[in-house]
């Protein structure tokens, strides 16, 4: 937007501001300037047709763009060989349409300043029909759930991977791929288990061993195994020990908690004044003795 005003117009060129503002792929008009090339005809976003940096109304782009003859006839199952030389258009030999094979081509038309593309139908999406949801442009009747179709509204909305699902599709997507990973996990244990018991403790080949070799595997294998029994001994002793020491200090702690005892709380009257004098010194003068200072005013008033 330039400093000072509003955006151009891609007609006149002049600035456009927003009350009389029109906008048709990325670009801004006013709305005396919205008419077809050719015919003048006013647009609007359902009767507007763009080629490039042209508007054309649709009888207009059909006869200039359009296979010859397309949409006009006299009537049901004619077509009218009006080529449209009476306007001032000259026919175009149009190569025939091949479909796209992106899946996304909502980025191709980002990318080059076109219109919004729907990402679900691939085709433009006009302000009259979009609804934004999921970082994209949507047309209404688009705006679905991928999996069960149903309506969206941006509070029902979740999306994810460029896809927009409604919440319960999206829960269940997540609770499918939560079971994945936790399956995966518990396979990925086992293996890590394996290939440590693999590398850790191999099996034993006893395959053509003598009788002499075999009682020598054996006296080996319970030496190992004596040399574990001797260190678990040792540690349940250290933990028996242990367990010796926290008990025998829960006694004490309990036999201190026995000698001294907690003192009653008592409840002191404060006077205002004497609340007053313990913060203000002797700067707090006037009496706050209410039942002082009535018995003046009565003895006052007997004496009078």
């Amino acid at each position: 937007m330039p400093l000072g005003g509003g955006n151009r117009c891609g007609c006149c060129q002049k600035t456009v501001y927003f009350a009389e503002e029109v906008q048709c792929e990325g670009k801004y008009f006013h709305k005396s300037c919205f008419l077809c090339m050719v015919c003048r005809k006013n647009l609007d976003s359902t009767t507007v047709a763009v080629h490039v940096d042209e508007i054309y109304c649709k009888s207009c782009y059909g006869k200039k763009y359009g296979p010859k003859g397309y949409g006009f006839g006299g009537g049901a199952g004619t077509l009218s060989m009006d080529t449209g030389e009476g306007l001032g258009i000259k026919p175009v030999e149009q190569a025939p349409h091949q479909p796209t094979n992106n899946p996304n081509a909502s980025k191709f038309a980002q990318k080059f300043g076109s219109s919004d593309v729907c990402p679900r139908c691939g085709k433009a999406v006009y302000a009259a029909e979009k609804v934004v949801g999921g970082g994209n442009s949507w047309h209404k009747t688009c705006f679905r759930c991928a999996k069960c179709g149903k309506s969206l509204e941006s509070t029902t909305l979740a999306d994810k991977d460029g896809e927009i699902y409604c919440k319960g599709e999206h829960l269940s997507m997540m609770v499918a791929k939560a079971k994945e990973m936790l399956e995966q996990e518990a396979m990925d244990t086992e293996e890590e288990k394996e290939r440590y018991l693999a590398e850790k403790a191999p099996p034993l080949q006893t395959g053509g061993m003598s009788f002499a070799e075999l009682q020598e595997l054996c006296q080996e294998l319970h030496a190992k195994i004596d040399v574990v029994d001797e260190e678990r001994y040792d540690i349940e002793a250290k933990v028996l020990h242990n367990n010796r020491e926290i008990k025998d200090l829960n006694i004490k702690v309990l036999d201190l908690r026995g000698k001294f005892k907690r003192p009653n709380l008592r409840r002191v009257r404060v006077s205002a004044d004497a609340i007053l004098r313990s913060l203000l010194g002797s700067k707090h003068k006037v009496s706050l003795d209410l039942r002082a200072n009535l018995k003046s005013v009565k003895k006052e008033d007997t004496e009078k």
